[in-house]
């Protein structure tokens, strides 16, 4: 019999950080357990790092790997392709897990099962404590930090805002294995955390985890870090941004990205979505073929909206002027190129 559980650790040019990591998986107080390691071709020690740990603890197997995947999203759907426990959890290389982190989660997805039945697609996910690169803590939780609202969980939500970090994500076999779907062309995905989420919301129930199960480490590296949702500091850099009066290219980014996985998760999972579902993910991948008022207007009707009032008026700023900013990005490329 294998573990129950299989840790996806995605590793790329870590080794200041996955030793700390690895050390705080071994020390769980859940213990059926394997960690499976992708390491997209680091140009560091961190395959020597992780492959000495192997060596050391039969639960760590290092999976071979020839492809350069180029970033975290594939190299995590690359892990789970290879999976099979009944469940997974996602694992950064460069935080810290609490020693009952996957205890308490998966204390939560116990719950669940008993609630909704063990066929059901499930997904558990917690708080983290947002620390420093030397792990001191800046705060004791991501959620309220970044202004998150973990009981906004409908898929209209969650296709706006994701509201779970990856590596506090533990999900079940009938979620990652017999639900979850790929579109043609996986660049129309953001995250692979954030898929799992809104699969999660489409097909089955999600569980939260109201306490840190991690340390979440915040360094120049990360592939995606943690933001201040404080009103003052939402103010402070909407004023920068608002300096040269329309978003700039990350904000219009987060906007394309948001209407690119709704037209891959209607192309990914169709036929097999609600009638409603259908129309939400149908409806917010042409939202930036109407006009400005009627895109707030349509994300007001459908709760395509962030957590908080002042998110949501920063994301009502950035779709109403998204059409003169992109148009000055275009002009300012073409006078470089000429």
């Amino acid at each position: 019999m294998g573990a129950s559980l299989q840790i996806l650790l995605a590793t790329y040019n870590g080794e200041r950080y996955v030793a700390t990591q690895l050390e705080s998986l071994l020390v769980q107080d859940f213990t059926d357990f394997e960690v499976l390691v992708s390491d997209d071709r680091s140009s560091d020690a961190t395959l020597e790092i992780v492959q000495r740990y192997a060596e050391a603890d039969t639960r760590i197997r290092v999976l071979d790997n020839d492809v350069r995947h180029g970033n975290a999203r594939d190299n995590f759907f690359s892990l789970l392709k290879r999976a099979a426990a009944p469940y997974v959890a996602f694992c950064d290389q460069d935080d810290l897990w609490l020693p009952d982190k996957l205890a308490v989660e998966m204390a939560e997805m116990h719950r669940l099962e008993i609630a909704y039945g063990a066929d059901a697609p499930l997904l558990v996910y917690s708080d983290l404590a947002v620390a420093s690169e030397d792990l001191s803590i800046i705060a004791p939780s991501l959620l309220a930090y970044s202004g998150a609202d973990p009981h906004r969980l409908s898929l209209a939500n969650l296709m706006s805002q994701n509201t779970a970090a990856g590596c506090s994500i533990v999900v079940n076999r009938p979620l990652y294995r017999d639900t979850m779907r790929l579109p043609a062309n996986v660049d129309g995905v953001g995250m692979h955390d954030w898929w799992m989420m809104v699969t999660a919301a489409a097909f089955g129930h999600i569980g939260y985890v109201d306490q840190p199960t991690s340390l979440y480490r915040q360094h120049g590296d990360n592939s995606v870090g943690a933001s201040s949702g404080s009103p003052l500091d939402i103010v402070r850099n909407l004023g920068a941004y608002a300096s040269a009066l329309l978003p700039n290219e990350q904000q219009l980014g987060a906007i394309e990205m948001r209407v690119r996985q709704a037209g891959a998760f209607a192309e990914a999972y169709d036929g097999q979505l609600s009638e409603r579902d259908q129309e939400l993910c149908e409806g917010l991948s042409r939202l930036l073929d109407l006009p400005p008022l009627a895109r707030l207007r349509w994300c007001h009707n459908h709760d395509v909206r962030n957590a908080t009032p002042i998110m949501r008026l920063g994301m009502a700023w950035e779709m109403a002027l998204y059409d003169q900013g992109r148009a000055r990005l275009a002009h300012e490329q073409a006078e470089r190129e000429s």
